[in-house]
């Protein structure tokens, strides 16, 4: 719940600063960050399996976190560098 939560919030946020950089549909660049956030959550599951060797709750978790935040990190980055509209 937090997750979705913290997704809401920064996904807020790239939309201020990209009207502020003067873009009228940030619904891409939106959906690029929800896709980048989800697809690190998901290979860091698949990394924290395949590190355990079984389907041990511990390593799993920590793997989707940490691609979580990588994934959220490189989307948020890629989107709040978009050049200013002019």
């Amino acid at each position: 719940m937090l997750e979705i939560i913290l997704i809401v919030f920064l996904v807020n946020n790239l939309d201020k600063g990209l009207k502020a950089k003067g873009y009228v549909k940030t619904g891409m660049y939106k959906a690029l960050f929800i896709t980048a956030w989800f697809t690190g959550e998901i290979l860091g599951g698949v990394l924290g399996y395949v590190s355990a060797g079984s389907f041990e709750r511990g390593p799993i978790t920590i793997g989707l976190l940490i691609g979580a935040a990588v994934g959220g990190f490189i989307g948020y980055t890629i989107v709040s560098s978009a050049p200013v509209v002019e």
